[in-house]
């Protein structure tokens, strides 16, 4: 097996992660939305357990590369560190809501987003993804930063499908800079 075989089988064990995630993300909002709070009891630790798994995955990732990188074959998947941090679209995300009255649809965020970011925004991130080629590498990563932001209580999870919205938290998180 070659590093980059390595790196590649890392990058797969994280987006079957993300999917798993994602999928018991709707889970948990259907169990909720029918007030099954058995089924919420049973998928709530698994949830927890795929995202503090997906964290030790990414630091593996992140180790490897900084260790063994090599330059990329064509085909082969893009080494994290080649993309925007999702991190550095938390405040953006926050202060586009804000601007917005608190609250606005995904696509007027990643609208903002583009209109902030894009001068910082690497030929990679402009990417479409391996698993998705519908899907831009950045507005994926957008995704995931607002779900931390929701975790971190920054962005309230209780708003309508498709709409974005601020929490007290995150307001008061701006606000401090």
């Amino acid at each position: 097996m070659e590093f980059s075989d390595i790196a590649a089988a890392l990058e797969d064990i994280q987006d079957v992660l993300e999917s798993e995630h994602a999928a018991l993300e709707a889970q948990i909002k259907e169990a909720l939305n029918a007030r099954t709070y058995d089924v919420l009891k049973q998928l709530t630790p698994r949830i927890e357990a795929i995202e503090a798994f997906r964290g030790r995955v990414v630091t593996l990732n992140t180790d490897w590369q900084k260790t063994f990188a090599k330059k990329r074959r064509s085909g082969e998947k893009l080494s994290r560190g080649l993309r925007t941090a999702q991190e550095a679209f938390f405040k953006p995300i926050l202060v586009a809501l804000v601007a917005r009255g608190g609250s606005a649809r995904k696509s007027d965020i990643v609208a903002d987003l583009e209109a902030m970011m894009g001068a910082t925004l690497t030929a990679h991130d402009r990417m479409a993804l391996p698993s998705n080629p519908n899907e831009i590498r950045w507005q994926n990563t957008v995704a995931w930063a607002r779900h931390d932001l929701r975790l971190a209580g920054r962005i309230k999870d209780d708003s309508p499908q498709g709409i974005w919205e601020i929490s007290d938290a995150g307001r008061e998180w701006v606000r401090e800079g």
